[in-house]
């Protein structure tokens, strides 16, 4: 799958600009890259074009120009049939979960395993090993809607890190949180990040990177208007 040296960008955005019908502009002329297990937050007001950037990262969308590529490979070029060979290589979350409400826990973090095609052995064991380490062991039988905001928000995290993809996009996953629960993903996402996972955090909370010094890149009505660390 990677086309790619291991010193080049695992994530590279070139010239990127959307644009909607109705000549409506979300992104216009973008570039920028992350390193291999870098940890970035993308910043901006709502409506900025933070969610529109992650979409063409994880081919919800194609962008009008410019180039992205991930791992080496060009998502605008890149043909239908393959999308799904590089979304397992991407994790999502997403600040309204999109948990499958008539599946128990379990089922809808396995789900992420069968569609690539483990077995059933081999779903239980990470299913069960994943959501012990988010601290939601012995919730597997529960359904969303048993569970607290924070917890739906554990479920989304496992479904996406449960096949270990090298990049985790989360689109203002701690938007919907109170603090406490804010600091529990965010500590989550960190120990991803030690673990060697690239991940790209969407947020208009500037208080979540106050102080980290990681780096920030910050849109400003569909335009890069400052990176910074």
């Amino acid at each position: 799958m990677n086309g790619q040296g291991d010193d080049l960008p695992i994530i590279a955005i070139k010239g990127v600009s959307k644009r909607y019908p109705n000549d409506v502009v979300a992104l216009e002329n973008i570039s920028f890259s992350l390193e291999k297990g870098e940890f970035c937050f993308l910043t901006g007001p709502s409506g900025s074009g933070k969610s529109t950037l992650l979409r063409l990262l994880y081919c919800a969308e194609r962008p009008t120009s410019g180039d992205i590529f991930i791992d080496g490979v060009n998502v605008k070029t890149i043909k239908q049939t393959y999308i799904p060979i590089l979304r397992r290589r991407i994790g999502v979350v997403f600040q309204d979960f999109k948990l499958l409400q008539d599946r128990t826990v379990f089922e809808n973090v396995a789900l992420a395993l069968e569609v690539i095609g483990f077995n059933r052995d081999q779903i239980a064991l990470r299913v069960n090993k994943v959501l012990e380490n988010l601290g939601l062991g012995g919730k597997g039988k529960r359904y969303p809607q048993e569970l607290s905001g924070g917890e739906q928000q554990r479920v989304a995290i496992a479904r996406a890190i449960v096949n270990r993809p090298p990049i985790i996009l989360a689109d203002e996953p701690t938007g919907n949180l109170d603090p406490q629960r804010t600091m529990e993903v965010l500590d989550i996402m960190d120990e991803l990040n030690a673990r060697g996972t690239t991940i790209l955090f969407a947020t208009h909370d500037e208080r979540l990177f106050e102080g980290t010094m990681r780096r920030v890149v910050r849109l400003q009505d569909g335009r890069l208007e400052v990176e910074y660390s």
